[in-house]
């Protein structure tokens, strides 16, 4: 019901008591802005750190955000319009290949707004090796992989007139390479 919506999937977890004061201030400052995420801390079942995310800068626009998936879902502060836009407009039952929900609304809110990064670590995204994006099975990752690469090829065409689409291509090679030489065979 509320103009702004902050996710946290179940087996995430804030751990910034400020997080949200200053997204919301930011987003408050500039109307604009559909997305506000921070860095996240990733960390294993155990608890250990195992990685931050996004790993460099943070991006903010859909061009950058093409080559790097970025947002942490678990960080991400959103206009509750554009969330519904999205849902109103790419419905995610039109496309049951789409193994995430978060990438695509993402990049659908990045085509139609600004987004705008924090970079300070707010929440915690834990890995676990049987979940959808960090499998251990060579299958299954190359299947999210897959989806992955379709969802931004998509975008790429639909908002962005293809623009990136020789480096999507070339990245999905690379990173079904990747996922080989890490994971293995079946």
């Amino acid at each position: 019901r509320g103009e702004l919506i902050a996710f946290c999937d179940g087996d995430d977890y804030w751990c910034d008591n400020s997080r949200l004061a200053e997204q919301v201030a930011l987003m408050e400052q500039n109307r604009s802005i559909g997305l506000c995420y921070t860095l996240a801390e990733r960390r294993d079942g155990e608890g250990r750190l195992v990685g931050r995310f996004p790993i460099g800068e943070g991006h903010t626009s859909l061009d950058s955000m093409l080559h790097d998936w970025c947002v942490e879902n678990c960080t991400s502060l959103a206009r509750r319009e554009a969330v519904l836009a999205y849902y109103a407009t790419e419905k995610p039952e039109n496309h049951p290949e789409w193994l995430t929900e978060d990438l695509p609304m993402w990049l659908y809110v990045a085509a139609h707004s600004e987004v705008a990064y924090i970079d300070r670590a707010t929440a915690v995204h834990r890995v676990f090796p049987d979940s959808v994006s960090h499998s251990t099975s060579l299958a299954k990752r190359l299947a999210f992989c897959d989806s992955s690469s379709n969802i931004k090829l998509w975008f790429d065409e639909r908002y962005n007139d293809s623009r990136q689409c020789r480096h999507l291509l070339r990245e999905r090679m690379n990173t079904a390479l990747w996922v080989y030489s890490h994971i293995g065979s079946v």
